[in-house]
């Protein structure tokens, strides 16, 4: 398997768009130090960031990215857009809208050379249906409608690309299994995010069990439990491996043992976590 870190975790959430140049110079050069500090294979890019920091993360210096990457042995994957998006919108002009800005999230990425692509394709709106006080027969409708909306969204990507490159996302509330179902009809990849799925009240070494063919990328964070409500455990994800609940034995346990070879990447919030993850992580490989 090829160990992964997200971008956010090396850089954090914000970056310094007043001196472009430089800010990509810094960044790059931390990239570049933690590949060869701590052995990181890939580099996930999140492909929104093109979209808030339009000045940094041109085209140019995706191409740029990659010449340092084939110079240091590392290479990426590319997030696709999904924040302020909805791939699953009834409204039609959203849904439309929302593919535009993957694929020219696609288009921008290509100079990268990615991997994988990991794409949410329902957006928060389903979770607020599916665990609202709504009557269950609206709720099978407008959920219906929405996993509709998202096929279709499905279908128009999958035709720019490499469909096994497209890595369908767990994420929300709602069901997996009408995702894999997707996965399935346009022969795209999936991408286990275990946090994600905890949250859902999964088990990932299930998840493992169940989809292993066609898992291509597996997010690595834990889920802590920050207190209580309503009688319920309130729960918290994108923290550090090793300071929560995840069984991440029991995780790395099944890859090895069916010889996963995709990534796993480390998805938390900022370097201090980062370099917490990666030493919990080393000490089970």
């Amino acid at each position: 398997m090829r160990i992964g870190a997200s971008l956010e975790a090396i850089a954090g959430r914000s970056l310094d768009v007043r001196r472009p140049q430089r800010t990509i110079k810094e960044l790059v050069t931390s990239v570049v130090a933690l590949v060869k500090e701590h052995g990181i294979q890939v580099i996930e890019i999140p492909l929104d960031a093109a979209f808030i920091y339009p000045a940094l993360f041109t085209p140019e210096v995706l191409f740029q990215m990659r010449r340092v990457a084939e110079e240091n042995c590392f290479c990426f994957t590319a997030h696709l857009p999904y924040m302020w998006l909805d791939l699953s919108s009834i409204n039609e002009e959203m849904r439309k809208a929302s593919v535009r800005c993957v694929l020219e999230g696609l288009k921008i990425a290509q100079n990268l050379q990615p991997l994988a692509y990991p794409l949410h394709l329902m957006a928060e709106r389903a979770d607020a249906i599916a665990t609202s006080s709504w009557a269950e027969e609206e709720k099978r409708d407008f959920l219906g409608r929405m996993m509709a909306q998202g096929e279709r969204s499905l279908e128009e990507i999958a035709q720019e690309v490499e469909s096994t490159k497209l890595c369908l996302e767990n994420s929300g509330a709602m069901s997996f299994e009408p995702i894999s179902t997707l996965a399935k009809k346009y022969n795209t990849s999936l991408c286990l995010d275990v946090g994600h799925l905890i949250l859902q009240g999964g088990d990932p070494v299930a998840f493992i069990e169940a989809h292993f063919e066609a898992i291509a990328e597996v997010h690595l964070h834990d889920v802590i439990n920050t207190g209580w409500a309503g009688g319920k455990p309130v729960l918290m994800d994108h923290q550090s491996l090793g300071s929560g609940i995840l069984d991440l034995k029991g995780v790395i346990g099944a890859l090895n043992e069916k010889g996963y070879e995709g990534v796993l990447l480390v998805e938390v919030m900022n370097r201090e976590e980062l370099l917490r993850s990666l030493a919990a992580l080393k000490a089970l490989l």
